[in-house]
């Protein structure tokens, strides 16, 4: 049961990798090297930030020259769909959630579900197959009249064992 818990880390471990991976090289990469290539996306990343907020003040400010014409142009299409007989607000959302599952890109597949799915009914019959055994040996204790006291357990499973032999 542990382990089918945490199916979906491995995804997220291969996105972590793809992510990550051109920083910590290989295994043999001494942690000089680490530390230099994160010292390098670092500066990668803080020009890519510094560039994502320059490009987000200039989208407010296009925001707040546009705000005015946005709501009329949204309105248009809010009439436009319900003249159509679509609900506006449903492809609104249905949109969100596909743009969500593009981004996910090779997480969600139906191979990686078919994988997952194997794996996951392979856990599940090991689980059943160790209940399984659980209640076997449960009614085989019931059989012999064994106790569960604590002194009688060394001298249960020796019975157990005779009588199994």
């Amino acid at each position: 049961m542990w382990r089918k818990s945490r199916l979906g880390i491995y995804p997220r471990a291969a996105q972590a990798r793809e992510q990550w991976g051109h920083i910590l090289g290989g295994p043999d990469t001494s942690e000089l090297v680490v530390n230099a290539n994160l010292i390098k996306d670092f500066k990668k990343q803080t020009e890519r930030t510094m560039n994502m907020i320059k490009a987000s003040k200039k989208m407010d400010e296009v925001k707040r020259e546009l705000s005015p014409h946005l709501v009329e142009i949204n309105k248009q299409a809010q009439a436009l769909f319900k003249e159509a007989g679509v609900n506006f607000e449903a492809h609104v959302r249905d949109g969100f959630v596909d743009w969500e599952l593009a981004k996910l890109r090779e997480l969600i597949t139906p191979e990686v579900l078919e994988k997952e799915l194997e794996l996951e009914a392979r856990l599940e019959a090991r689980i059943d197959r160790l209940l399984k055994r659980l209640f076997y040996l449960k009614a085989a204790k019931q059989t012999l009249g064994l106790t569960s006291k604590p002194q009688d357990v060394s001298d249960g499973n020796r019975r157990l064992a005779l009588a199994k032999g």
